[in-house]
Parts: structure tokens; sequence; C-alpha cells
């Protein structure tokens, strides 16, 4: 699919808020549910499509870094909700479960596996947006 399709698809969902909404409700009540019942590859991929074309919902954030720290994946949980935090349009529930990861890192009840690339010591995550794209 080129640029000038993923334009006109995103055009036509902007164009329409409600149905948007709709689908938007439907993926994270999707992902909940696979989350629920512990199938986090499942339900990783549901809430990486609701940032895709949500990323202001910061309920898609939320879900894809728990799905992350459930797997013991603290640093990629880090940068999820980091990223969300700087482009959620409700940040505060982003920013609180960050901090709560980062304590549970911090007292060893999080066990860190993977890198961190300096997480501890940034006051947000940092993750390049082409990352959010990328399929996996």
């Amino acid at each position: 699919m080129n640029t000038e399709q993923n334009t006109e698809k995103e055009r036509q969902a902007t164009a329409n808020p409600e149905a948007l909404r709709r689908v938007v409700d439907g993926l994270y009540a999707t992902g909940y549910w696979l989350f629920g019942e512990e199938r986090y590859a499942d339900a990783g991929a549901i809430f990486r499509v609701m940032i895709r074309i949500a990323y202001q919902d910061e309920r898609g954030w939320l879900g894809l870094g728990a799905c992350h720290e459930a797997i013991e994946q603290a640093d990629i949980a880090l940068e999820m909700y980091g990223t969300g935090r700087r482009v959620a349009s409700r940040p505060d529930r982003l920013e609180a479960a960050r901090e709560a990861l980062l304590r549970s890192v911090a007292d060893g009840s999080m066990p860190m596996r993977g890198r961190l690339d300096g997480a501890l010591e940034r006051p947000l995550g940092v993750m390049s947006t082409s990352d959010l794209w990328s399929e996996s």
C-alpha cells in the first residue's frame, strides 16, 4: 500500500468520527479480552493496530505496554508508556503506569530483560515514530 492510499484511508476514517470511535472501541474491547485470556501476543497485535489508527487514545498505549510488561519486556513497555505519554490526548495514566514500572524495575520485582537504553535516566521514553509501524 503506498502513501497516497494510506492518506486516503486516513481521510475516510476522519470523515466519519463516530465510525472511527466504534472501531477503536471494538479494538480496545478485543485487546482487553485477549489480554485477560493471557494471549499477550494477540492482544499486543490488536493494541498496535489501535495506536496506528488512533494514536491519541491512551488505551492503546496502555494496553500495548501492559502486554510487554506481562511477558517481562520492561524496556519495551517503558518505551510504549513514554511514547504514548508524549502523543496521547490524556497522558496521566500512561505516566502513572511508566512510574509504577520504573519502581518495579528499581526494586527488583520486575526483571529487566533486554536493554534500557537510558530509560531510567530519561524523564520520558524516546522512540522513533517509524518504530510504530514496524511489524515486530
